[in-house]
């Protein structure tokens, strides 16, 4: 199987499967959950008919995040999104039911938590309409298998030696993104014959059929954790379907004032976006898609900034950076570039800058001077 054959396999995977929602109500993709909902017009009826409106605008962006094929951090897609949504009329009529979780309600005002079930003919007419780049498909049942490399060896994570990662895991909701999984954390896989993880790791899809069939899946996400300390990890990302396969590994570093266990959950939040974002792009790299992000370079001597033009010129997912202000200890950047966020941040580590959020905005520093 070659690289080119899995991106012509996936792209037909994904963006050419029908837009169909999925019959389980649970795993119904146009179906958003608790949103709050509140207006105060001065009458009850109103009130609650604002509210409603209102409600259902933010779960139909959250909806079409949902399908983006762009990650949620890329301002430039959310505002695209919000635009699109603006020129609709009433966001009510894309609405094809509602249920009231709950309600508050006085003479003059109302709140609650509703969830929205959108009519999917109309969401795929705004997103084609506005040009806006989706997954057509979930995945079903996708097996996830998280490993550790315990010295030369591969195994399943553990509740005592693996407290933090175990518990952050267990505690994981089974859907993220367009992501249905079931997750394997405990010892049960090696009672129906699987004595080596690391049949998972180098064996071929047939390999690990059995697996699959058991736990009526046909995809498979393994997380092999390499490393994983007070200061950072590294983590191989295997995807498998259908004898097509997907391998990435990437790093991440721990932030000034993030404890471990913020940590752990920040880097199992970012393992699987990327796991969400590789299945509605069927890991295509489309160049002409470019990302735009504003960051606040914080230096101490002109030598620190001709060390990041180095960096930045380096990186060759980086297109363009231009300058927006310039200060003695701080200059404000805005950095093109066609891969995601998330993939940025991480190439940027891999080469000495580290990117994190300060008070709303997004701070870049050489990780040697932090």
């Amino acid at each position: 199987m070659t690289f080119k054959k899995l991106l012509i396999y996936l792209y037909f995977l994904i963006f050419n499967c029908s837009f169909n929602a999925i019959a389980d109500d649970n795993h119904n993709p146009f179906k958003i959950d608790n949103v709050y909902v509140a207006a105060d017009t001065g009458t009850l009826i109103d009130s609650k008919t604002l509210a409603l409106d209102k409600g259902s605008k933010d779960a139909l962006i959250k909806l079409m995040l949902h399908f983006s094929a762009y990650s949620k951090q890329n301002d430039k897609y959310v505002n695209k999104i919000s635009s699109c949504i603006n020129n609709v009329n009433s966001t009510s009529s894309l609405v094809k039911d509602h249920i009231i979780k709950s309600e508050r309600m006085t003479s003059h005002s109302y709140s609650g938590y509703v969830d929205f079930v959108f009519n999917q003919d109309d969401v795929r007419d705004i997103m084609n309409t506005c040009g806006l780049k989706y997954a057509s498909t979930s995945t079903g049942e996708i097996l996830l298998l998280p490993l550790v490399l315990d010295g030369t060896k591969y195994r399943l994570i553990d509740s005592e030696t693996d407290n933090i990662l175990y518990n952050t895991l267990n505690n994981l909701s089974d859907e993220f993104g367009l992501l249905y999984f079931k997750k394997l954390i405990n010892k049960n896989i090696l009672d129906i014959g699987v004595a080596d993880p690391e049949i998972f790791l180098n064996g071929t899809y047939k390999d690990i059929t059995q697996v699959l069939q058991k736990y009526s899946c046909t995809n498979a996400i393994i997380f092999l954790f390499k490393h994983l300390d007070k200061k950072s990890a590294l983590i191989e990302t295997r995807i498998m379907s259908n004898n097509q396969e997907y391998n990435d590994s990437l790093k991440y570093f721990i932030q000034p004032n993030e404890t471990q266990q913020m940590f752990v959950a920040r880097v199992v939040n970012a393992l699987l976006e990327n796991a969400d974002l590789i299945w509605k792009r069927g890991i295509q790299k489309n160049n002409d898609v470019i990302f735009s992000s504003g960051v606040d370079l914080e230096i101490s001597n002109p030598n620190e900034w001709q060390k990041v033009r180095m960096i930045l010129n380096k990186i060759q997912v980086i297109k363009q950076y231009k300058f927006k202000t310039i200060g003695s200890d701080r200059i404000e950047l805005e950095l093109k570039y066609t891969d995601s966020p998330e993939m940025l941040s991480t190439k940027l580590l891999e080469n000495g800058l580290m990117i994190f959020k300060r008070n709303d905005k997004t701070v870049m520093k050489l990780t040697n001077q932090i």
